[in-house]
């Protein structure tokens, strides 16, 4: 499923067991438990991990390897996928496993069979943080943790012995690696012959299936919106630059001007048909497709979206508390910004957005689906005097804290939105009237749990049979479609509403739907830009929202 915060959850400073006796403090010894839940097959592996990773370089060595390799596009070790992998000449990674557990290594298997290594990235609080590309294999010093299922309650690993629970948000000073179940990948039905199989939840996670989408590939059937950033307004406001509608399809701004003082007309009428006061009659455009460009998040959704529901125990991912340490005064405060970026380091929200369509015969049915993997950084930023500072005194587990950072709240009093643009934008069918003439659409964030069933109902418009607008004389839904007239109202359409069920996580968040509609706008307003000597415009964009939760941006795209 998703990946949101994984692992600010620990210990801000690592030290091994013979560090531990120094200090005159024994740690009790990490006792195996039987297996009967995942929680219990998690801990036990962290128990034997944690063994491994300090008694043997090479075993260090191997999941630095193998989480380089960024199997599901982080830096994960999917242990399905590396147990028979050699870590030397006599012993595969499982054998090492074995080595070091005092128990079943198949129960572990079975309760956990999407078993996965986490190798956090440090680096965007310290460019000298922990992170895979600089783990130095050479150190033995290095600690486990584990993601429990059930519960918001940590432990921290070394050697075997177990150091306590550990705080929320806490920041590590050394190699801490965790144990969890993967969010991207799911176990999927075995084979014939016993052998367990898996897939990625979405193509965004499958390396295999990343393409690049630069500027260059704009017009051949792809769309990268990132050069908008610089130009648009990057807050909340409802606007877009003269020279991003311009470079999107510059029949937008033509269609404004040529409709503004027309009340009757469509926008849409000359974007996709060619319509203008003096042509009342045009033919479908085929190579232009309404497209989501951009979307926000309401900061007051921020709590309910980042959380991984476990029962009737929300699991919050982003603690209040952000403590950072000085590796031993060998490491200088962090700035404000440095800050402001680490309470975002691991928080994502897995965005699905799914397209519903009628047919000619008005059946309803899924057009698209798209998953967004969005980092918090990149949906909000952070209010100015939202974070206190204050200094940290050392604790037996806490050797080099200094600053702790606190930040009360997050809704809208100490975040604000930012527009986030993919850069693999979700399109609609281009607007042949005979077919539709509105779409549906429904958003969620996803998150683990039991799958069940779920009744929607959606609507969906299209023409009137026998239109007196529309020429079909070339077929309906061929690409001979012809308008007749300009505008659209509802005398014109036929409205169909289906009810049907779907497959849905229990856990996941409903964020809303919305509908689009043919005789929606394009622009409503037109602003000189506030400049000296500036010739420029922007240009006010309408809104799609599912009420409180989220904004999109949908334009015509020219591909």
């Amino acid at each position: 499923m998703k990946y949101k915060v994984v692992l600010l959850t620990i210990l801000c400073t690592l030290f091994s067991v013979a560090c531990v006796k120094e200090q005159g403090i024994m740690p009790e010894e990490a006792k195996f438990v039987n297996v009967i839940d995942e929680d219990t097959a998690l801990r036990n592996f962290s128990v034997a991990l944690s063994k491994a990773v300090c008694s043997e370089q090479p075993v260090r060595e191997f999941l630095k390897r193998e989480a380089l390799k960024q199997v599901d596009n982080d830096y994960d070790v999917f242990y399905p996928f590396v147990r028979s992998t050699q870590v030397d000449e006599n012993r595969t990674f499982r054998d090492v496993i074995c080595q070091y557990l005092d128990g079943d290594v198949n129960e572990i298997e079975n309760a956990v069979p999407t078993l996965t290594i986490l190798v956090p990235d440090m680096t965007w609080l310290d460019p000298q943080g922990f992170c895979a590309e600089n783990w130095d294999t050479s150190d033995q010093r290095a600690a486990v943790t584990y993601r429990r299922a059930k519960s918001n309650n940590k432990e921290l690993f070394v050697n075997g012995y177990e150091l306590g629970e550990i705080e929320d948000c806490a920041i590590p000073g050394g190699t801490v690696l965790v144990v969890k179940s993967n969010e991207r990948i799911v176990a999927d039905a075995k084979t014939k012959s016993g052998e367990q199989t898996f897939r990625f939840i979405a193509d965004v996670f499958d390396p295999s299936k990343n393409e690049p989408v630069t500027k260059d590939i704009r017009y051949t059937g792809k769309y990268s919106f990132e050069w908008i950033k610089g130009q648009d307004n990057a807050g909340s406001a409802n606007t877009m630059s003269e020279s991003s509608l311009n470079k999107i399809n510059p029949d937008i701004i033509k269609a404004y001007e040529y409709f503004k003082d027309n009340p009757y007309a469509c926008q849409n009428d000359y974007i996709y048909y060619g319509m203008t006061s003096n042509e009342t009659k045009g033919q479908l455009k085929t190579n232009v497709r309404p497209t989501l460009v951009r979307f926000k998040v309401n900061p007051n959704s921020f709590d309910a979206l980042f959380d991984d529901r476990n029962g009737d125990k929300p699991d919050v991912r982003f603690s209040n508390l952000l403590d950072t340490d000085d590796n031993g005064g060998k490491r200088s405060e962090p700035t404000l910004d440095d800050i402001y970026n680490a309470l975002w380091a691991d928080g994502a929200l897995e965005i699905e957005i799914d397209i519903y369509i009628g047919d000619t015969n008005g059946k309803i049915g899924l057009h698209d689906r798209k998953f967004y993997d969005v980092k918090a950084r990149d949906l909000f930023t952070v209010k100015e005097k939202a974070i206190s500072k204050e200094t940290w005194g050392s604790t037996m587990f806490k050797w080099y804290v200094t600053w702790q950072y606190k930040m009360t709240r997050r809704d809208e009093t100490t975040l604000d939105s930012i527009w986030y643009y993919p850069t693999d934008p979700i399109t609609f069918p281009t607007w042949d009237l005979v077919t539709n003439s509105a779409y549906s659409v429904w958003v969620f964030e996803v998150d683990s749990g039991v799958e069940v069933d779920k009744t929607l109902s959606f609507t969906t418009k299209k023409a009137n049979k026998g239109s007196a607008k529309l020429d079909v004389s070339g077929g309906i839904g061929t690409w001979g479609t012809v308008k007749i007239g300009l505008g659209w109202e509802g005398s014109d359409e036929k409205t169909s509403t289906e009810t049907f069920n779907i497959k849905w996580v229990n856990n996941n968040d409903d964020m809303g739907s919305f509908h689009v509609m043919y005789a929606d706008k394009c622009i409503t307003a037109k602003h000189k830009t506030p400049l000296p000597l500036s010739s420029s415009y922007y240009y006010d964009v309408p809104s799609y929202t599912t009420g409180s939760r989220f904004t999109c941006t949908i334009l015509p795209c020219k591909y």
